[in-house]
């Protein structure tokens, strides 16, 4: 890959303007590799979701925003792209990727995720976005630790874009959420007692000792809109969470703000996390540290975490050396709920790739269960519906490093129709009632939205 930097600008559309006439003075074929970059600072602040949203959707999009608020992505158009047509599987595709990125400037990102099943084939509405795909943006705004740069890929299926359709999308106002009718639950509640009492048949023979049932919920909205201005909504309510978007050309777009990381790789150090256990926050102070204490209490909450986390740790012990792991678990306190949470840190041993992680990692028992083939096959055989990429990994990758986050807290926004997605964790002892208030609790960011004025 080849970089061409070229002189800072005042602003965003500054800097769109200076790429457009280098642009014009360049060989636009991409390098040997298949892909060049040309990039530039900028100064004034932009609302780089803002920006986004105004752009044409025909092209694709993608959005990310990481928990911790220091870095933040807006890419418009694809570059170049790997997916289930161009690649074998997963992992071929990581290691694609892996190889495309040695030797690349650390700016350089593919953006994309795989579907909680990649075996088997997306339903309609997730036309698009394959099992797995993974995408550089052929223009990506990004923010990192408070400096602002923009940058154009040209690649394979770039050439001859034209920067000039984004220069009147630099600032733009926000969109209002009108919803009609009411929600649909897919299972309604007859169908999620069945399914949690033919999960809770299979645990006394040892069949399944977890498995996570989820719900799609059905939200009509009253006109079109962007799904950006859905996933600001989100943005400003959901603190200490990832924010992604994912719209492949002219399709649906998936969204969402997930507070559970998979993996965050920083060259060679990993950091991952079990996140399983939940309770409601409370109204008070008072009642919001008795909630947490009955959480951390909780025989049945404390088993269900720590099936995760005996999973996470045999994971991480067999790539990493060393490592370390959190002793007691605590508390993850977001908006609507919080949760038990256990953090592990390491060394990747030598050879372990991104490919390796993912693989290794998803789907955590927090979204499927124990043993994961046999829960997979329980919820392909119980769930009305295809989970697409709800539950499954979605992030970034560089050459010096990754993160990647669990998709859920998502939707999936298609013209007028929402779908929401939202899951609970069946051990010995679930209700069906409480199961329901839970994954209720869960989807409320969504429901909010649907509530308001």
């Amino acid at each position: 890959m080849t970089v061409v930097e070229l002189a800072p600008s005042h602003d965003l559309r500054h800097g769109l303007e200076t790429l457009h006439h280098a642009l014009e003075s360049i060989d636009r074929a991409p390098a040997n590799d298949g892909l060049r970059r040309l990039e530039t600072s900028f100064d004034e602040t932009t609302d780089l979701l803002g920006w986004l949203s105004a752009t044409p959707a025909d092209a694709g999009r993608v959005y990310w925003r990481s928990r911790d608020g220091r870095y933040e992505a807006a890419g418009w158009g694809v570059a170049q792209a790997f997916d289930d047509e161009t690649t074998e599987d997963p992992e071929s595709c990581l290691r694609e990727i892996a190889h495309r990125l040695s030797g690349a400037p650390a700016g350089v990102r593919y953006f994309g995720g795989l579907a909680f099943d990649p075996a088997s084939q997306p339903a309609s509405e997730w036309g698009g976005f394959g099992r797995w795909r993974f995408v550089v943006p052929h223009v990506v705004v990004e923010r990192q630790d408070g400096r602002q740069r923009v940058a154009v890929h040209l690649g394979t299926q770039a050439d001859g874009a034209d920067l000039a359709r984004l220069l009147d999308g630099v600032t733009k106002g926000e969109g209002t959420l009108d919803y009609a009718g009411e929600r649909f639950h897919e299972p309604d509640p007859m169908g999620w007692a069945a399914g949690i009492e033919a999960a809770l048949s299979t645990f006394p023979s040892g069949r399944l000792d977890k498995v996570v049932l989820a719900r799609r919920s059905r939200i009509g909205l009253a006109r079109s809109l962007d799904p950006l201005t859905i996933l600001g909504r989100l943005r400003a309510q959901q603190a200490d969470t990832v924010h992604f978007a994912v719209q492949p050309a002219g399709g649906a777009t998936f969204l969402g703000c997930s507070p559970e990381r998979l993996f965050s790789r920083r060259g060679g150090t990993l950091r991952t996390e079990a996140i399983a256990g939940t309770r409601p926050r409370g109204a008070t102070a008072d009642q919001d540290d008795t909630l947490g204490a009955e959480l951390l209490g909780d025989g049945k909450e404390r088993h269900e975490h720590e099936l995760v986390v005996g999973h996470v740790r045999d994971a991480v012990a067999q790539r990493c050396e060393p490592f370390e792991e959190t002793g007691r678990p605590e508390l993850l306190r977001l908006r609507h709920v919080q949760h038990l949470c256990s953090r592990f840190a390491g060394t990747l041993r030598d050879g372990i790739g991104d490919g390796d992680l993912i693989t290794a990692l998803h789907p955590t028992p927090a979204v499927c269960g124990l043993p994961v083939e046999g829960a997979r096959q329980f919820i392909r055989q119980r769930e009305p519906f295809h989970r697409g990429w709800y539950a499954g990994p979605v992030g970034w990758i560089s050459e010096s490093g990754a993160e990647f986050f669990v998709a859920i807290r998502s939707a999936l926004c298609l013209d007028q129709t929402l779908w929401t997605y939202a899951g609970a964790g069946i051990v010995p002892g679930s209700q069906p009632e409480a199961e329901w208030r839970e994954i209720d609790r869960k989807s409320r960011p969504f429901f909010m939205l649907a509530e308001a004025p």
